[in-house]
């Protein structure tokens, strides 16, 4: 499995607060042979009304073929990501989905599978690191 980079961004305020990072993919052959994996990349800000994490999960699509998300599951346990489309479309098209985080979760991860209309597959496994805080205002 190919490593990732992860770029944390932490500023002072917890409304600023963020963590960003780039995805590394797991490896996938199809039938011809050929590897693929979409591309996620994750940031998560302070809802300073919830005092939750929101991650904002991006993927990304870098094939001249559009791809199904067939299913996508999420970490910690009793979380979800909302609202991610059923297709990513093809070359470089960004879709993206929320995943909410309670407060004093340091930590949170998305799976994603594929398959493109020509026929490979890929899936990602990919974390997101927070080191920040996220308080409640008020």
């Amino acid at each position: 499995m190919a490593a990732g980079l992860l770029l944390p961004t932490l500023l002072s305020r917890p409304a600023a607060a963020a963590t960003a990072l780039r995805v590394g993919a797991g490896e996938n052959a199809s039938a011809t042979g050929e590897t693929r994996q979409p591309t996620v990349r994750g940031l998560a800000t302070c809802d300073t009304l919830t005092g939750e994490w929101v991650v904002r999960w991006h993927i990304t699509d870098e094939y001249p073929i559009a791809a199904t998300i067939d299913w996508v599951t999420a970490e910690p346990a009793g979380t979800e990501v909302h609202d991610v489309p059923a297709t990513v479309p093809a070359e470089s098209t960004v879709v993206t989905g929320e995943h909410r985080l309670p407060a004093g979760v340091t930590s949170g991860s998305i799976t994603v599978h594929v398959t493109w209309h020509d026929g490979p597959e890929g899936t990602v496994w990919w974390p997101i690191y927070i080191y920040s805080w996220c308080h409640r205002s008020g």
